[in-house]
């Protein structure tokens, strides 16, 4: 086992032992504590002495030589170096006081629903490790967590954007520790409802065109996530997850200890705070500034913000089209159901254009996916568009017509199925919303003409079982550095 971090008890165990060896841990604690560090030269002589990525170094050294003398100013350099960078140290040196016994509580392992609580000193205890570069190699089942990727990819202006919001944060910090706590809770799922079979009624559907997701204050705020929590926010990803993560910066400690998730798990966060703002979006993204974050605290002071993070089906690795045949339609469903699920969920769910953009999903399919689990997990949906007007248009004319026809569940099931058929003998077939519209316009024709006892969604030709199993584990692969 590598000698930063060692595992306690058996391969099934999820606690894990952080603490060094003592020459590993000498050799940090007198870098750290008995050497300035007063430009961007002492930090890469810091790093190349403590750093487990030795063969990286390199790489590491031309990157933060960019940032510090390209990026920033003389007078931002200059006042990093004074005044946060003494922190950062002090912090990362606080190891063995804020993880007594060099002990983190446990890891969020695969397929074990399990909550972990930090304190947010120990959140930058995190992370002030991760800038020195001082973690060992993760597990392959885990996202990277030291922040080497980002610095060899300070050139590129995504990076750029991202490194300014998590050095800010670091400004912020070293004035005063952010108080309170943190909760990661790992949610499996043992088994889904049958949804071809559900009579629930489609739940209130709020679309905006403007706005976004991270400002839906009170509301459960998803993380269009990659199965590797955090996807590539430092490894050159820079979309709704990458950029989240930038911001609210105490989200990426979750790369520690969080495995990569499977189609019935979910990670919900509660209490990350956001410290920047940026504009932009993908490779036009900037830092913006300082945010201030005003959301309340509760009782046990967390602030009041729930993110959870569901991560889509990567189309990229197959054709695109598959996602409209039952198996990868039950997949979707029965991740968003994970994510949306709660025993009170007594708050709407902020979500958007989940997945369509580099995983390549259909946007009008995914918008009814996520209201078929919404409504099943019986949860009120707000969906932010990003601007996209016409979109926003047609999909709330498409709730609409749904709801003026009070279609269930059930009926939404049955149709979202009925399209696979449709596409997969049709070049030219229609588009998702216009085949839903299309099929509603002939049952309220044939409907005029049939029992009252007749039913008014006409059956899937692949005959649905109702979305009640997972696919194979996916192949989605860990970023790579």
């Amino acid at each position: 086992m590598d000698r930063w971090m060692k595992k306690i008890g058996d391969s099934g165990s999820d606690e894990i032992l952080l603490v060094p060896d003592s020459a590993t841990w000498n050799t940090i604690e007198k870098t750290l504590s008995l050497y300035p560090i007063r430009n961007v030269d002492e930090l890469s002589i810091a790093i190349s002495k403590i750093t487990t990525e030795t063969k990286a170094f390199s790489r590491i050294k031309e990157g933060l030589h960019y940032f510090f003398d390209k990026c920033l100013s003389p007078d931002e350099s200059k006042n990093f170096f004074e005044k946060t960078m003494p922190q950062i140290a002090k912090i990362a040196l606080a190891f063995p006081t804020v993880f007594p016994g060099g002990r983190l509580p446990k890891r969020l392992v695969v397929q074990r629903d399990a909550t972990l609580t930090l304190a947010r000193a120990q959140i930058a205890c995190i992370l002030s490790h991760a800038f020195f570069c001082t973690w060992p190699a993760q597990p392959l089942d885990y996202p990277q967590i030291n922040f080497s990727s980002l610095y060899w990819h300070a050139s590129a202006p995504q990076e750029e954007a991202k490194l300014r919001a998590i050095v800010h944060y670091f400004e912020r910090i070293a004035v005063q520790v952010p108080q309170g706590y943190i909760t990661f809770r790992r949610q499996v799922l043992g088994g889904f409802p049958t949804y071809a079979q559900s009579v629930k009624p489609l739940r209130p559907l709020t679309v905006k065109s403007h706005g976004a997701i991270e400002d839906a204050t009170g509301m459960l705020q998803v993380d269009f996530a990659n199965q590797y929590l955090g996807g590539g926010v430092l490894t050159g990803g820079c979309v709704q997850e990458e950029i989240r993560f930038a911001m609210s910066t105490e989200l990426i400690a979750a790369c520690l200890f969080c495995a990569s998730l499977m189609d019935n798990e979910c990670l919900i966060m509660i209490g990350a705070e956001r410290f920047s703002k940026y504009t932009g979006y993908a490779f036009t993204l900037k830092f913006d500034g300082d945010f201030i974050d005003q959301t309340p605290r509760d009782e046990s002071q967390h602030l009041q913000t729930q993110i959870v993070a569901i991560d889509a089906f990567d189309y990229r690795s197959v054709d695109r089209t598959h996602q409209y045949q039952e198996r990868y339609l039950s997949r979707e469903i029965n991740k968003a159901f994970c994510g949306f699920y709660s025993e009170k969920p007594f708050c709407p769910a902020a979500t958007g254009n989940w997945g369509c953009g580099a995983f390549l999903g259909d946007k009008e399919l995914k918008s009814l996916v996520q209201l078929v689990a919404a409504s099943e997990a019986e949860r009120d949906l707000v969906y932010y568009t990003y601007g996209e007007e016409n979109f926003a248009r047609s999909l709330a004319d498409m709730y609409n017509l749904l709801q003026s026809k009070s279609i269930t569940v059930g009926d939404l099931w049955k149709l979202m199925s009925c399209y696979e058929v449709v596409h997969a003998h049709n070049a030219h077939a229609p588009t998702v919303f216009a085949f839903v519209k299309a099929c509603l316009s002939m049952e309220s024709a044939t409907n005029r003409n049939r029992s009252p006892n007749s039913p008014r969604v006409p059956d899937s030709p692949a005959k649905p079982s109702g979305g009640n199993h997972l696919l194979p584990t996916t192949t989605v692969s860990r970023p790579q550095l």
